[in-house]
């Protein structure tokens, strides 16, 4: 009776572990049932279906220099708009960044600054310097990465994941992709000695509206040895958002700047 009730605990086991049903994602990641295209467009339908995103949660900063965590809302108004709010904690503001397709928008209260320009310029107030499109910025604040299906990329299938791999010049994209939501988890970019350069994680997939959203995003470069993390609490897709979640108050006598 023993070994029968030991039989059947191990078949159990390797069910859960051949279907995944014991981490509630039943799919198997699989290139004959389908193709490459099929699931870039679903990663890009769930972005289409984003109108709007509100949330809100714990923004962290790790840098060697110095460290910050606050309290973040952000408000997306997709394809368009989106804005994020800072607060150091107990109320006090640390800031605002508002970007949209024509121009961007920063205050610094520790510096009582005010930065403006075209989105273009954008990357030299953005975290690690990176030059970035906004519609890059959008998708990472969505919570997804955009890519495009080029004939160079190789797609293959490693740990139940389907992997999407393109040669950049003298680096090398790598996207994990879950079988089951069609979702980005992890995001790397490599040198061409295969030394990682670049680590853009997302875990915490929740079903919001009907859309597989990470409430956890985490950036990582390991040259600088800068971390961006955003915890998120809460999210909310496709309500109605007011004037008001895109503006801010900057005080009259910030020393405003505008680059050109």
């Amino acid at each position: 009776m023993r070994i029968l009730q030991s039989a059947r605990c191990m078949a159990v086991l390797s069910f859960c572990v051949l279907f995944s049903a014991c981490g509630g994602s039943r799919k198997i990641a699989s290139l004959s049932r389908i193709q490459p295209q099929q699931i870039a467009s679903h990663i890009e339908n769930d972005f289409r279906h984003i109108e709007t995103m509100q949330g809100k949660g714990l923004l962290v900063v790790e840098m060697p220099e110095a460290n910050f965590r606050g309290e973040m809302q952000v408000h997306i108004d997709s394809p368009d708009s989106l804005f994020f709010k800072i607060e150091a904690g107990l109320g006090v503001d640390v800031g605002f960044f508002f970007a949209n397709r024509s121009r961007f928008s920063h205050y610094s209260p520790l510096e009582n600054a005010y930065f403006s320009g075209p989105t273009s310029k954008m990357n030299r107030l953005i975290l690690f310097q990176m030059k970035i499109s906004f519609d890059e910025l959008l998708y990472a604040a969505l919570g997804s990465f955009h890519f495009q299906l080029t004939p160079e990329m190789r797609v293959t299938v490693e740990d139940n994941r389907y992997i999407f791999t393109e040669n950049r010049n003298e680096s090398t994209l790598r996207v994990e992709v879950h079988p089951g939501r069609y979702s980005v988890e992890k995001v790397t970019i490599t040198d061409a000695d295969g030394t990682e350069i670049m680590r853009q994680t997302y875990r915490r997939f929740r079903k919001v509206d009907g859309i597989w959203v990470p409430h956890f995003v985490q950036i990582f470069r390991k040259d600088t040895r800068e971390r961006l993390t955003l915890n998120y609490r809460s999210i909310t897709l496709n309500k109605t958002l007011e004037k008001q979640a895109f503006t801010y108050k900057v005080p009259e006598n910030a020393k405003k700047y505008r680059l050109k």
